[in-house]
Order: structure tokens, then sequence, then C-alpha cells
């Protein structure tokens, strides 16, 4: 995949976010000691433009997926706020509820739970043209047929069960029936980790093509640098439940600022091509037992320093490319507090 970089899809964005994100946190109960991080994700803030695609990249655990499940509205956040077309999710009446849970869809990493293995995928994807009321019986069908079509699929696989898919076809099924409902976001919660490296190309390809003919925006959830850069204009990099860095896809790619990130871009055969040993980290094993109120890489990390025993603030090191750590040279253009 990493050999395949050509540049993200072109969109003309409005002027005005589809979503907001401000200050986002989520956990899932108390740590062992009150001054330790619990999991999930923590101060969270970014916007999504319409027809944009945001990467969101970490290893297991570092609260991707409980951040999608919050924008997708399948979560309740702890603290902060989630804006989709400017009204807040949390606030919503039934009916604007039942509207955003049409407009915001969710695909999961694996196809195989998505899937209702006793319907077949016409069955599958109709129910949902029929929950939300899109279109009639008899609309239904040539509706299918063109979505089918739009995901890669041929016009026999609607009346295919499951077991007799392959896992790129459960995949692209999987994408179908968020397209069904006509959204304006889908959240893609590593879509293609389970499949071969092949088929990845082609889940892709799908992708950016249906972004280019509906304008869909794409938060892209991956633990794989290569797919982020191949789809993504912009990145967000999480560690532990922060953002640790963010900026252009091709900047933060190129000139990795935080520790963490050059340690993901080196861990990518052929990413980078330097004359550099490539970064990395040291065994994650004492990560846990970081106080929430330190750095949450400093034991792992070969550049701490004292300064290191505080939370770095994000420091602008570039034209819109931020970083949070204390090693980081603040750009001329100042520094940017999130």
């Amino acid at each position: 995949m990493t050999d395949l970089v050509p540049k993200a899809v072109a969109t003309t964005m409005d002027t005005s976010p589809v979503l907001a994100v401000r200050g986002l946190s989520k956990s899932f109960g108390r740590s062992a000691s009150a001054d330790m991080l619990a999991p999930g994700c923590h101060d969270i803030s970014f916007d999504l433009m319409p027809g944009e695609t945001i990467g969101i990249v970490g290893e297991s655990g570092s609260g991707k997926t409980t951040l999608g499940r919050c924008i997708a509205g399948l979560l309740p956040s702890d603290v902060g706020v989630i804006e989709f077309d400017g009204r807040d999710i949390a606030t919503m009446t039934r009916e604007e509820r039942r509207d955003f849970r049409r407009r915001v869809q969710i695909v999961f990493q694996n196809p195989d739970n998505a899937l209702n293995p006793r319907m077949t995928v016409g069955s599958f994807v109709a129910e949902a043209l029929k929950n939300y009321g899109l279109g009639s019986k008899d609309e239904r069908r040539g509706r299918l047929l063109e979505l089918a079509a739009l995901v890669g699929l041929r016009d026999d696989h609607i009346d295919r069960f499951p077991h007799q898919l392959s896992g790129g076809q459960k995949q692209r099924v999987s994408i179908m029936r968020a397209l069904a409902c006509e959204p304006n976001i889908i959240v893609l919660d590593e879509p293609t980790s389970a499949l071969d490296v092949s088929v990845q190309a082609q889940v892709l390809r799908t992708l950016r093509d249906i972004q280019e003919r509906r304008s869909v925006s794409f938060v892209l959830i991956s633990h794989d640098v290569g797919v982020v850069r191949y789809m993504c204009r912009r990145l967000m990099v999480m560690y532990l439940g922060r953002v640790v860095e963010t900026g252009s896809t091709e900047a933060v790619v190129a000139e990795p600022a935080h520790p963490y990130t050059r340690a993901l871009v080196d861990a990518v055969p052929r990413l980078r091509r330097t004359h550099e040993r490539d970064f990395r980290l040291l065994s994650d094993t004492a990560t846990r037992r970081t106080a929430a109120a330190a750095c949450q890489l400093r034991l792992r990390c070969p550049l701490a320093t004292d300064a290191c025993a505080m939370t770095p603030p994000m420091r602008q090191v570039g034209d819109r490319h931020d970083a949070a750590c204390w090693s980081v040279q603040p750009s001329r253009l100042g520094d940017s507090q999130s």
C-alpha cells in the first residue's frame, strides 16, 4: 500500500464544518490510582469539513475507536461538545437524533460482526432504506442495484448471503449499507485491517471514488500510517487517549515532530527514505504507571527530560502542523495551545 501513494482526494470545501468536536473526553471507570490516566480519549478538538477525510492513527489502546464511537453517537461523552451541522448532538430532540443517526454512519473493522448471516445482501441493505422511509418498495430494488455498482459489487451479489461472499465483498456490503442512508459522514473504523493487501487497495480505491462522487466526509481510524496517507489530507496521531500531533498528512509523515509519530512512521517499510537509523521507543510495560500529569510517553521516550514530568502543550511546529512535545522547537509562527 505504501508504494501507491497518490495525492489525497481533492474536494471543494464549504466554509463551515459538518462536524465540530470541542474538548471531548471519555473514560471507562477509574484506574487503580486516582492520579493515573484512565483509558478512553481526553480533550479532543477538531473540525471536519464537507467532503474531507481526516485520519486518526495510533496503536491499539490509543482511544481511536472510542473517539469514533462518540462521533457516531454510539457512546456518550463525559465532557465536551460534538456538533453536527451546527447542532449539539447531546441536546438534540428525538426527531433530530433520528436524522443524525441516518446522516452519520459507521463501518466497523470486522464485516462478519456487522452483517446478519440470515439475511441476503439485498434484504440487509433494504432494511436501512425501509427504516428511514427512503423510496417505495419498487424503488428500493433500483436503489440496491445502484449502490451495488457504486461499491463495486455485481447485481447477483444482492441475492447472496454473507457466507457466500469474500472478506472484501462483505466489507463492501457494509459500506453499501452505510451509503444507503445518504449520510454526510461515515466513520471508518479500521475498514481494511482484516483484508489482504490487494483487497485493501481495492476497497480504499472504492472509498475514494465514492467520495469524489458523493462529497461524503470520512473519519478514517487506522493503525496503518500508509493507509491513512493514501486516503487523508489531514492527520491526527493519538497516544493513550490524547492527540500528540496533528497537521497535513504529508507534513506529519515527512517531518514527524513527536517521538511517538516518528516511531510510527519509521515502523512502516519504505515510507520514509533517510540515512538515519529508525527511531524506536522503549518497552511499554511501564507506560500505564505514568502519572496523568506527566507526558504519557515519558517512560518509553529516549528523548525524555525532566520537563516531561508535566504534560506538554500543543505547540505549532509548522503551517497548521502542531505537536505536543517538550523537545519540539516552536515554529516562528508562534505557539498554539489546545
